[in-house]
């Protein structure tokens, strides 16, 4: 354990002993996805394949393009992956707040997001990669609307991929 973390007499310090368990337990539910099928990579423990969440991200990253190239999709896109990320802050926060009409608004919205980006997808010409596992689901639509789609947006790469297309 990091020094950091541990007080003179080498215990774990009751101030961080919190967020210590909780980066652990958001290790152990996200740190190991299953992989798409071009990455190769064996978790010991489960004998899976998986990737990290950054090597997620790189994935996500890489293929993005290939993903999003209908202007309809583009389009829903931008419009409907503000509604997810409002949803999920929405989800969180009503829930710490234990309002629950509150907290359900907010899964329909991200639900409605979700589902409204899979009619986009039909409109492209490839195809998103299936999912492997409920878990391979959550960690790749969340990434996605959190950090993958902001970053396409911001970069310029949605705009490239506007004027690039076609239908």
């Amino acid at each position: 354990m990091p020094m950091a973390f541990t007080n003179a007499g080498g215990r774990l310090d009751p101030s961080v002993r919190g967020r210590i368990a909780v980066g652990t337990i958001w290790a152990r539910i996200v740190g190991t996805i299953v992989r798409p099928p071009a990455v190769t990579k064996t978790d010991r423990r489960s004998g899976r394949v998986a990737m990290t969440i950054t090597e997620l991200l790189r994935w996500q990253w890489q293929g993005y393009p290939r993903y999003h190239r209908s202007r309809v999709n583009l389009l829903l896109h931008v419009i409907v992956v503000p509604l997810f990320v409002l949803g999920s802050v929405s989800l969180i926060v009503a829930a710490v707040q234990r309002q629950w009409l509150t907290a359900g608004l907010g899964v329909v919205g991200m639900i409605g997001s979700v589902t409204l980006q899979g009619v986009g997808h039909r409109k492209e010409a490839v195809p998103p990669e299936p999912f492997r596992s409920p878990l391979d689901a959550v960690a790749r639509l969340v990434l996605e609307q959190w950090i993958t789609f902001p970053r396409f947006v911001v970069s310029g790469a949605w705009l490239r991929a506007w004027r690039g297309s076609d239908t």
